[in-house]
């Protein structure tokens, strides 16, 4: 195995156990876990996360720890993450303890910005630099927009206490930087908030100014922790159960995105109250920070409202906004991916296979570099505007040589509409699904199901998403008035190591009758099916009149006799009643329900009486109107 220089971004981890050069077993057990991880990855990681504990004796227990924890990752040796393995240390560095924690943290903050804490602090660089590591990245207050962390400064409310914050950690960083410098290492400052739906203030107010930090990093994972469930994917435009919300794939990539975000505010900004992924972003770039994400990871216990138990698509989303990240210009140093959790994020020992799968994929061996690419498949693309995708002259898509070269051929072509459009299915309702694609080796093939009975069979993609291309699939069918659901599955993704050797299937507009589908527009950067929700209106054309005949027996008896005829709406109900006074309403006691069948025709049972005296059948279908249907005598 190699380290991870082929990876798309500097991997890092942390698994379920930890280097222990005093117990035997337990180092048993995280090398075992260190290397399923590396065996999934295919590459072992750069980067791995340790930390610092302020339970053994305060600030005073500091450096002890530290040297322990430095201590037992050496003696891991080059095979693990001793020093010479070539790992970076990602280490917490707790900014309280028992002295000043929640209620009373700005007691300890005031112990830093003393000075009486310095020592405590310089010996947490030098635990590392002593074992032989050349570099390290420090987390001073990890997560501190929290309050479930005891050093957040938001955990008395008060304005000076976050004050005294960024003070504190203004003079820890330069008790970092300079410890780092008098003993040879390269030791750098991260701030690290998490991810949070809510904070009580301005997450960027804690910030300590640009030459106290090297990197700007977050911690997020999958977990749904929200209390609003605005329905995303439906038009944002209603609460909806929380189950159904965390089930649906863009609810799930929306909350991950804007974690803070809510019905009335779908994409908080800077300022606002919480931290999301897209604030993270944007505050990065703002001060021309690298970013790493210090911790992540994938997964539930079960499946239920805080997401899926085994859920690919975490990592999916996770890839392609760090990969929309770099062309914007950020640079990714490092993600670290949590294994840690039996019960909620392992996934190297097979707990989770589609979530592994996919960070195997995307944060793998292979995921930042080209991979021999083939001839591929395809037609020769025709140039200038028109369907038939773009290129000229060209043939195959992916083409040939080391790492492929492009799609659907060589040279330039006009965009269009990228192909005929296709017609599936027969009815009076029209689903139209606008299809494009990214191919690499082949085009992109998937399915299409309504109400979960799939349409058609496998179909494949031919527009070209670059190209600005679409195609039009025609979804026909008989659909009733209300919700129903459509499931575009994708079928044979293929990844070459970079984005530009990646299959990918796009839906980029979907209406029904000639009305846009709320929220139907996706990315599909792997198999599997993604099901989106739609309305067909009530029509507003009256169906046509039923038309019912009841038929008259040729002999006409005194009895219970067997009464046949026909109705052309066959899903109407259909009654019947012979009278000889009055006429009847519906309601009465005396109807006699008919038996009807898939064509029309209906039999009933009627009592037929008072023989010699001309009385009427009369009938009703559904909602129709009570109707005299003929007048006879019985014999």
């Amino acid at each position: 195995m190699t380290n991870s220089t082929g990876t798309a971004y500097g991997l890092g981890a942390y698994l379920d156990g930890q280097p222990n050069g005093n117990d035997s077993s337990s180092e048993a057990y995280f090398e075992q876990q260190y290397n399923a991880f590396t065996k999934l990855m295919g590459v072992r990681p750069q980067y791995y996360d340790f930390y610092t504990d302020n339970g053994q004796g305060g600030a005073a227990g500091l450096a002890g720890s530290a040297s322990w924890t430095a201590w037992s990752a050496a003696k891991t040796g080059d095979n693990y993450v001793g020093p010479g393995s070539g790992t970076i240390p990602v280490v917490g560095v707790p900014l309280s303890d028992a002295s000043g924690q929640w209620g009373t943290v700005d007691n300890y903050y005031k112990q830093i910005i003393s000075g009486s804490l310095d020592a405590d602090y310089k010996g947490i660089v030098d635990a590392w630099a002593q074992e032989g590591y050349k570099t390290a990245q420090f987390r001073p207050g990890y997560e501190f927009d929290g309050t479930f962390m005891g050093w957040s400064p938001y955990s008395d409310g008060s304005a000076q206490t976050e004050a005294d914050f960024v003070t504190a950690f203004q003079h820890v960083a330069n008790l970092i930087h300079s410890e780092g410098n008098a003993d040879g290492i390269t030791a750098q400052v991260v701030w690290n908030p998490a991810a949070m739906n809510w904070t009580q203030g301005d997450v960027t107010q804690l910030y300590p100014g640009d030459q106290y930090v090297d990197i700007i990093s977050l911690d997020e994972y999958s977990n749904i922790w929200t209390g609003d469930y605005t329905n995303w994917s439906q038009g944002g435009n209603a609460q909806i159960d929380p189950a159904t919300w965390a089930a649906d794939p863009v609810d799930r990539e929306h909350f991950w995105q804007y974690m803070n975000a809510s019905q009335y505010n779908p994409t908080p900004g800077l300022g606002s109250a919480g931290f999301s992924f897209q604030n993270f972003l944007d505050f990065a770039k703002q001060h021309n920070k690298p970013i790493s994400l210090s911790e992540t990871g994938a997964g539930t216990p079960s499946d239920g409202s805080l997401g899926p138990k085994d859920d690919p698509l975490f990592p999916q989303w996770l890839a392609s906004t760090l990969q929309k990240a770099q062309a914007q210009g950020l640079k990714v140093t490092n993600v670290n991916i949590w294994s840690n959790d039996q019960s909620a994020y392992d996934f190297v020992n097979g707990e989770r296979p589609q979530e592994a799968a996919a960070w195997a994929k995307y944060f793998g061996a292979g995921s930042g570099s080209g991979s021999s690419g083939g001839s591929g498949s395809g037609g020769s693309g025709s140039g200038g505007s028109g369907s038939g995708g773009s290129g000229s002259g060209g043939s195959g898509s992916g083409g040939s040589g080391s790492g492929g070269s492009g799609s659907g051929g060589s040279g330039s072509g006009g965009s269009g509409s990228g192909g005929s459009v296709v017609t599936l299915g027969s009815g009076a309702h029209t689903l139209a699904l606008k299809i494009s694609e990214d191919a690499y080796q082949g085009d992109a093939q998937f399915t299409i199901s309504v109400d979960g009975t799939q349409i058609g069979g496998t179909q494949t993609a031919t527009a070209s998403h670059a190209s600005g291309q679409s195609q039009t699939f025609d979804v026909l069918g008989n659909f009733s008035a209300g919700p129903h659901t459509f499931t575009l599955k994708f079928l044979n993704d293929l990844y070459g190591g970079k984005p530009s050797l990646d299959r990918n299937l796009y839906l980029t507009g979907s209406t029904i009758d000639g009305k846009a589908v709320p929220g139907g527009t996706i990315v599909e950067y792997g198999n599997g099916p993604h099901t989106f929700n739609f309305q067909v209106a009530a029509s507003t054309t009256p169906p046509p009149a039923n038309t019912l005949t009841v038929n008259q027996p040729a002999t006409l008896k005194a009895a219970v006799q067997a009464i046949t005829g026909t109705e052309t709406d066959p899903t109407q109900p259909v009654y019947l009643d012979w009278r000889t006074y009055g006429a009847p309403a519906k309601g009465d006691a005396d109807w006699v329900k008919a038996t009807v069948d898939s064509s029309g025709h209906f039999s009933a049972s009627v009592n037929v009486d008072h023989a010699g005296t001309a009385s009427t059948m009369y009938a009703y279908a559904g909602t129709g109107a009570v109707q005299a249907m003929w007048t006879a005598t019985p014999s």
